[in-house]
C-alpha cells in the first residue's frame, strides 16, 4: 500500500493544483466580471436609461385647443390629453386577442371627455392636422373610427386651426355632453 501511495503521490498532486487553479480562475474571472459590471454602471457613453422628459406633452395646436376646450365644457366634464386607445376600449370575444389588444394598445387619441361622478366616457377628440393626409395616418384613422363606432364611443374629429372658440366647441360637442348626460 505504501509503495501505491508512493507511485501516485504525483497525481494526487497535479489533481490537487489543477483544483486550486480552477479555484483561483473562477474567482478572478468573478472579480473581473463584477469589475466590468462596475465600470458599465459609470460608463457614460451607454446610459441604462436613454431617455429625457419632453418639453410639453401637448403641441402648441393641442394646448391651444385644450384651453378653448376646458372654457366650452365648464366644468361639466372632465378632460384627459393623449389617451391610450386601450385605456378606452377592451377586446372581448376576439379569437386572437393579443394581436387584437396590439393593434390599439399603440393608438392614441388626443382627448377624451368623460363624465366628473361616473368616469364614464362621452367622447374621444382627434385634432386633425395635415399629417392625417398621409397613407399611413389615413390607415390608421379609418381604423381608430371603426373601432371606437363599434365600441359606441362617439369620436369627433376637429380640424386645427390657430384659434378655437369655445362657442362653437360647445355647439359641436352639444350632442355628446347630451348624450353622457343623460347616460
Amino acid at each position: 500500500m505504501l509503495e501505491l501511495l508512493k507511485a501516485l503521490w504525483p497525481l494526487a498532486l497535479i489533481i490537487v493544483a489543477l483544483f486550486a487553479f480552477t479555484i483561483i480562475m473562477k474567482k478572478f474571472n468573478l472579480a473581473k466580471g463584477a469589475q466590468a459590471a462596475d465600470s458599465e454602471d459609470t460608463d457614460s457613453n451607454a446610459p441604462e436609461f436613454p431617455y429625457v422628459a419632453k418639453s410639453a406633452l401637448l403641441t402648441d395646436a393641442e394646448l391651444a385647443f385644450y384651453r378653448a376646450l376646458l372654457a366650452a365644457v365648464n366644468n361639466r366634464c372632465l378632460i384627459m390629453a393623449q389617451v391610450c386607445v386601450a385605456e378606452i376600449l377592451e377586446v372581448k370575444n376576439a379569437q386572437n386577442q393579443r394581436s387584437a389588444w396590439n393593434k390599439i394598445n399603440q393608438k392614441h387619441v388626443d382627448f377624451v371627455l368623460y363624465d366628473r361622478a361616473s368616469a364614464s366616457i362621452a367622447v374621444a377628440i382627434e385634432l386633425d392636422d395635415k399629417s392625417h393626409e398621409r397613407a399611413d395616418r389615413v390607415k390608421r384613422d379609418a381604423f381608430l373610427d371603426q373601432a371606437l363606432a363599434a365600441a359606441d364611443v362617439l369620436l369627433l374629429r376637429v380640424a386645427v386651426s390657430r384659434r378655437y372658440r369655445p362657442a362653437s366647441i360647445r355647439r359641436y360637442l352639444g350632442l355628446a355632453i347630451a348624450r353622457f348626460h343623460r347616460g
